[in-house]
C-alpha cells in the first residue's frame, strides 16, 4: 500500500467541511475505495466491533416512512487513514487495537476537541 494513495490532511479537512454531519458508511467506504484503498463493508463492521471506531449515530430521514440511517462522525475517516497508516508501517491490528484501546480516553478527547474547532470555523 503506497503512502501517497491515503489521504493527506487537506484532504481530511475538505471531508470534514463537506460533511459536517458526519458520513454514512457506504460514503467512508467509497472515499477509501476512490483512492484504490481496500476497505470492504465487512473490515469496516469489524473496526467498529474491535472499538477502533466509533458505532453509528441513528439520524431519521424526513417524511413519514422513511426510516433512518447510521450517520458516523466525519472523525472516523482520519481513524480509519491513521489504521491505514499504521498497517503500512507493518502493524498489525491487533497491536492497532491494543494502542488504541489504551489511547482511546485520549483519542476521543482529541477528536471531540478538533470537532468543536472546526465547527467554530464553520460558525465564523
Amino acid at each position: 500500500m503506497s503512502r501517497q494513495k491515503l489521504l493527506s490532511e487537506p484532504d481530511l479537512i475538505r471531508i470534514e467541511k463537506a460533511h459536517p454531519d458526519g458520513l454514512t458508511s457506504a460514503q467512508i467506504i467509497h472515499i477509501f475505495q476512490s483512492r484504490s484503498l481496500r476497505l470492504s463493508e465487512a473490515t469496516f463492521r469489524k473496526y467498529v466491533q474491535l472499538g477502533l471506531l466509533p458505532r453509528s449515530k441513528r439520524v431519521g430521514a424526513k417524511g413519514k416512512h422513511r426510516g433512518s440511517r447510521g450517520i458516523y462522525p466525519c472523525a472516523t475517516v482520519r481513524r480509519i487513514n491513521s489504521i491505514k497508516k499504521l498497517m503500512a508501517s507493518s502493524y498489525t491490528i491487533e497491536e492497532i487495537q491494543r494502542s488504541f484501546n489504551n489511547f482511546k480516553a485520549q483519542i476521543d478527547a482529541v477528536e471531540e476537541g478538533l470537532e468543536k474547532l472546526f465547527s467554530g470555523f464553520r460558525s465564523e
